[in-house]
C-alpha cells in the first residue's frame, strides 16, 4: 500500500514491482540471445529507439510497439508537454520567485 508519513492511506489495490534493469541491459549488451528473448518486454524498456528497431526486426511483438512509438512519436501534443510560450512564462516566474 501507499502510505503518508502519518500513516494515511492513499491506495492499498496495487503492487509495486521493482526491476534490475542492469541485470536486464547486461543480457543485452552481452547477446544473451535465450534469455533475451524470454525476457523480451523487460529489455524493451531499457532500449533506445534505434535498439528497439535492430530488436523489433526479430521479434512481431516488439515490431508492433515500435509501429506505436513512432506514431506516437509523431504527434506533437504527446511530444511536447506544454507549448514553448507556456515553459517560458513558467521559466520566468521561477526566476521571479
Amino acid at each position: 500500500m501507499v502510505k503518508n508519513e502519518k500513516g494515511k492511506i492513499y491506495a492499498d489495490n496495487f503492487i509495486i514491482y521493482e526491476v534490475n534493469m542492469d541485470y536486464y541491459m547486461d543480457l543485452w549488451y552481452n547477446e544473451k540471445e535465450k534469455e533475451v528473448e524470454e525476457n523480451i518486454i523487460i529489455v524493451m524498456i531499457g532500449l533506445e529507439q534505434k535498439e528497439l528497431k535492430r530488436l523489433s526486426e526479430k521479434d512481431a511483438v516488439v515490431k508492433r510497439y515500435m509501429k506505436e512509438l513512432d506514431r506516437v512519436n509523431e504527434e506533437p501534443e504527446f511530444r511536447e508537454y506544454m507549448s514553448y510560450e507556456e515553459d517560458q512564462r513558467k521559466i520566468t516566474n521561477s526566476l521571479i520567485s
